[in-house]
């Protein structure tokens, strides 16, 4: 295979150390990845930590064998992504697409215009897509998932200067420093801002980013904004 492919646990064991994955571990590593003996892998433990490890087969049984682990740095820039709670198949492609990009935070909120405000997320199936994607791109921190909070919970407690899609762009897009070392990135839900909130949030925010007349669909929106800021050189 023309890459390492990693694996998410609670816990690394130690170099030099061996252990049995469980059975669905094991069954992605040898039937959807096809490893073979000796192949190396990445083990993550989603608090920093990577290990490399190697397949060891015996017969029918079959071992990870650790041969180091490394501390990795936390994510620089560290982005939020503020995902109103939009139909559940199109939050858990954000979601997913979210982690992939290396959000440090995703924030789920509720808006005047939330489509329909009894709606709940699914957070345990929310919290599988995140590990799955973690485990696509290698992701060694997890990043946090918290909510559904009502937007002014969140602009009340907002940390991080705030990145808005806007069709009516101002500002400069801010460059994350060791002073403030990331961003909140943020799209309206599927009926939009009310005129009240988006008079809020273009006081509030350092900068709007328009992406052209069309209208994007709020994953959309953000994922162009995680894209727009992962790209400043």
């Amino acid at each position: 295979m023309n890459r390492v492919p990693f694996v998410l646990l609670d816990h690394l064991p130690d170099p030099g150390q061996r252990f049995q994955p469980d059975r669905n571990q094991l069954h992605h590593l040898l039937r959807v990845l096809r490893l073979k003996q000796g192949q190396e892998l990445r083990l993550l433990d989603g608090r920093g930590h990577s290990a490399l490890a190697s397949l060891q087969l015996a017969g029918s049984h079959a071992e990870l064998l650790v041969e180091s682990v490394d501390t990795l740095p936390g994510p620089f820039p560290e982005l939020e992504a503020w995902l109103p709670v939009i139909r559940e198949s199109r939050l858990e492609v954000a979601v997913e697409k979210l982690v992939e990009l290396g959000v440090s935070r995703l924030r789920l909120y509720t808006s005047e215009r939330t489509g329909d405000k009894g709606r709940t997320p699914d957070i345990r199936r929310l919290e599988r897509i995140r590990q799955a994607a973690m485990e696509q791109c290698g992701l060694a921190w997890t990043p946090a998932l918290d909510g559904p909070l009502s937007l002014n919970e969140l602009l009340a407690h907002k940390r991080l200067p705030l990145l808005l899609a806007d069709p009516e762009p101002f500002g400069d897009l801010p460059r994350p420093t060791h002073d403030a070392p990331g961003l909140a990135l943020l799209a309206g839900p599927e009926g939009g801002f009310s005129p009240g909130e988006r008079e809020t949030l273009r006081t509030c925010a350092q900068c709007a980013v328009s992406f052209g007349p069309t209208i994007l669909r709020a994953e959309t929106a953000l994922l162009a904004l995680a894209v727009r800021v992962r790209s400043m050189p």
